[in-house]
């Protein structure tokens, strides 16, 4: 495997264009990694609207253009140049400068949604990925949960797979060569746009799957909440006015 892997890839999470919160604290993401499995996958995409770039037919090269609308959004590099086996292969040639569908399972990256599918996306030996998160359908869409499958992170002894958003920060270690994580943003609140960044160093290429975004109900207990806070403030003024 010619692959040069850096001491971490990081991915970093931007909210944009806040509509609907649902609670004062809700702009504080939660985030889980876990190894990927259909049934998790499953289970948290579950109407969701999923992106796993079967329906795109590769260039040749495979070359990925930045300016292609998925059903959730829009794909960019983060930037650098690949020089990689990776990008060799897949691109036909080296350098490389932006992504590229991967069709061929490659130094321990392919494909993990659906099942049975054949295509996802790759950071090509690039710095990294750049997802513009929004629903090209409707772009009023408002989500609350972002949803990906990750291969080959963190597949070297002392690499650190990181990702933050707003703050908060999940990392993975030692895991081996292709390798499959589900990491799961639940935003706290209802957004129509958000900004997924997936940094890495060049020739230290990894895969996406499955981007998804949904918009999962509040829990019932949530709206109850809120309503006794407002009920307490509205007691409290009460009070005031009286005495």
């Amino acid at each position: 495997m010619n692959k040069f892997k850096s001491a971490t890839l990081a991915a970093g999470v931007a909210l944009a264009s806040l509509v609907g919160v649902s609670a004062s604290a809700a702009t504080i993401p939660n985030i889980t990694l876990s190894t990927f499995s259909d049934t998790a996958f499953a289970s948290v995409t579950n109407g969701g609207i999923v992106e796993n770039f079967e329906n795109f037919i590769p260039a040749t090269p495979n070359v990925w253009d930045p300016t292609t609308s998925t059903l959730v959004g829009k794909f960019r590099s983060v930037g650098g140049t690949g020089s990689g086996s990776t990008c060799g292969t897949q691109s036909g040639s080296t350098p490389c400068m932006d992504l590229a569908l991967n069709t061929t399972p490659i130094n321990g990256q392919g494909q993990l949604v659906p099942d049975n599918g054949t295509k996802s996306l790759s950071s090509n030996d690039t710095a990294g990925i750049v997802w513009d998160v929004f629903s090209s359908a409707d772009p009023t869409f408002k989500f609350n949960r972002i949803v990906f499958a990750v291969g080959d992170a963190a597949d070297i002894n002392g690499t650190v797979f990181k990702v933050t958003a707003g703050g908060v920060e999940k990392t993975l270690t030692g895991q081996a060569n292709n390798n499959e994580q589900l990491v799961v943003i639940n935003l706290g609140g209802f957004f129509d746009t958000a900004t997924v960044v997936m940094d890495t160093a060049t020739n230290d290429a990894f895969v996406i799957d499955g981007a998804t975004i949904s918009a999962v109900p509040v829990p019932a207990a949530l709206p109850l909440l809120l309503a006794g806070i407002g009920g307490l403030g509205f007691m409290a003024r009460r009070k005031r006015k009286a005495a």
